[in-house]
């Protein structure tokens, strides 16, 4: 209800055509229930929504190499994650007090999925090899991930009167 409200009050400011940009994995199926329903009750609204870790598929990081795991550093506050974080705010990330832990199981490279299990009592929050993260790795990631993002709404802005979802 939450992001109905938001994207009602952006919509009804005017606003025809909404990017949402995403930043936390609990919010993907809140945020698209409430942009189905906005975009369907407010015609002609248009609201596209991306998460900024799926410019990074796991194949693509593991080409550029920078985190030694499978899956390419990805998975909840991983080496991938971290290293954004640190490319913004160094001072947020104290690897010194955090322990590698195993990667998460690479379920799949080409097919995305979503996977909801009970969090662990004892789970510090974090997953892989996160002493791997750094501001250098995390510049990298953003450069790519805004690259992307940016190709995406440009693309998504030249084509406004195509129908049809995509």
């Amino acid at each position: 209800m939450y992001f109905e409200d938001i994207l009602r009050a952006v919509r009804n400011a005017g606003f025809n055509r909404i990017f949402v940009l995403n930043g936390h994995d609990g919010n993907v199926g809140p945020a698209r229930g409430a942009i189905s329903k906005v975009a369907d009750e407010t015609p002609p609204a248009a609201i596209l929504f991306a998460s900024w870790w799926e410019t990074l598929p796991q194949g693509d990081m593991r080409q550029i190499a920078l985190f030694r795991q499978s899956n390419g550093g990805h998975g909840h506050g991983g080496p991938l994650e971290t290293s954004a974080v640190a490319a913004f705010r160094p001072e947020w990330v104290h690897l010194d007090k955090a322990k590698d832990l195993p990667p998460p199981p690479n379920l799949s490279s080409t097919v995305p999925y979503y996977l909801e299990k009970p969090s662990a009592p004892d789970w510090p929050g974090y997953s892989g090899h996160v002493r791997e993260a750094s501001a250098e790795k995390g510049k990298q990631i953003v450069q790519i991930a805004v690259a992307r993002l940016t190709e995406l709404i440009q693309a998504w802005l030249s084509n406004p009167n195509v129908p049809g979802s995509w």
